[in-house]
């Protein structure tokens, strides 16, 4: 996993070195729907491709203008490489459980 880390609302993003041999594209440019509203995070911009691969979400950015949109959160800017996207989670020291952030 690389230094570089981004999260908008429930969705963690890190560059990823590269998109797996047996990954699969995937025609959409959804990375994530919202369990609580149903709004979804989505890729905007003019170059790049969504991949699957063993319950793991990837993206190949080819162009600068690639963002991460989501209606309750500011957009997170994608520079040309390769990412992962995978989930947020956290602690509630009362109940001294961890789970999935909902957004």
């Amino acid at each position: 996993m690389s230094d570089v880390q981004k999260q908008q609302g429930d969705v963690n993003i890190w560059q990823a070195s590269a998109i797996p041999e047996r990954a699969e594209a995937l025609e959409t440019n959804i990375v994530r729907e919202g369990e609580a509203t149903g709004h979804m995070h989505e890729i905007v911009g003019s170059d790049f491709q969504l991949y699957g691969h063993d319950g793991r979400m990837l993206a190949e950015i080819r162009s600068e203008d690639c963002r991460v949109v989501h209606p309750e959160h500011g957009s997170i800017k994608l520079e040309p490489g390769i990412w992962e996207f995978g989930e947020t989670y956290e602690y509630d020291y009362e109940a001294e459980e961890s789970g999935k952030v909902v957004d």
